[in-house]
């Protein structure tokens, strides 16, 4: 099945339960982003004509959950399962963050038999459907709640035909940096991010060198920024880590001040869907995905 822009759109919608009549404006936004990562381009800063306090969160999870949905759909289909596993999803307490008294957390592949494949506690699963599979040492004792909040996700994606395969979902690779800073910005975690919450009266500039170091030699394969009026900086050693960057940017207002190639302004009329202008976005559009807010 081909990937379109519309599908990844609509099961994020449909994630985050976002009612049809408002998508206009994510509509516009994922877009762009999509555009962009099909591209070859290394950086876009989007200026978006558009700022209110209570919507932050909503453009967030939304740019979020597209960066995911978009990597889970460009893995390719797995077929050596040795050392895999299934999350135990159904004893898992998220409550207490553990599982059931005598429960595990994973369901170990066993065998495939042709287009079927047999799994410990009597699990038997066809191959010829969406499958999160994961590596079964990462997630044995640990990324337990970051993989409970992503199964809405996961049978949506089923449901909606996005991916009808299984995938090897590797905690050390193709992951998304989110760096976010102020009291506005609040997102629930899902697998293949690293969230980092930077506090520039807390943090020094050595504290930011020793993020870096950490987070230079991980496998972040996108990187977002989103800014808005009032937020605090985030230390500029934390910008660019990966292979290429979109930054969005959200205000009422705008001035010309340092602008670069890089820069696109939307248009007020654009945010409500009344023309969508994408057919021109340059055709050399990279990608790391580092959320900054």
């Amino acid at each position: 099945m081909e990937i379109t822009f519309d599908k990844i759109h609509e099961t994020v919608l449909e994630a985050l339960e976002l009612q049809q009549e408002h998508s206009a404006f994510f509509k516009v936004i994922g877009k762009w982003y999509y555009d962009f990562l099909k591209s070859s381009e290394k950086k876009l800063t989007l200026h978006v004509p558009k700022y209110e306090v209570e919507s932050l969160n909503i453009v967030y999870n939304y740019t979020r959950l597209f960066s995911l949905v978009y990597r889970l759909s460009q893995r390719p289909e797995l077929i050596a399962f040795e050392n895999t596993c299934l999350f135990n999803v159904f004893d898992y307490n998220k409550k207490r963050t553990l599982f059931l008294y005598n429960t595990k957390s994973t369901i170990d592949f066993v065998k495939q038999e042709g287009d079927t494949l047999f799994w410990s506690d009597n699990t038997i699963i066809s191959k010829d459907r969406f499958i999160p599979v994961f590596v079964k040492n990462q997630i044995e004792n640990s990324h337990w709640e970051d993989i409970f909040n992503s199964f809405k996700l996961f049978k949506i994606i089923e449901r909606n035909g996005l991916i009808n395969y299984p995938i090897l979902i590797n905690f050390k690779e193709d992951l998304c940096l989110s760096i976010s800073n102020g009291e506005d910005i609040s997102a629930e975690e899902f697998i293949q991010f690293k969230t980092l919450n930077w506090d520039s009266k807390m943090y020094s500039q050595e504290d930011a060198i020793a993020f870096e170091e950490e987070l230079v030699s991980k496998d972040f394969t996108h990187q977002i920024t989103i800014k808005y009026p009032y937020h605090k900086n985030i230390h500029s050693y934390l910008f660019d880590l990966g292979n290429s960057s979109l930054h969005l940017i959200f205000n009422s207002r705008f001035y010309y001040k340092n602008l670069t190639e890089e820069d696109l302004f939307l248009l007020p009329n654009e945010l409500h869907g009344n023309e969508l202008l994408l057919k021109d976005f340059p055709q050399n559009i990279q990608y790391s995905t580092q959320i900054i807010v």
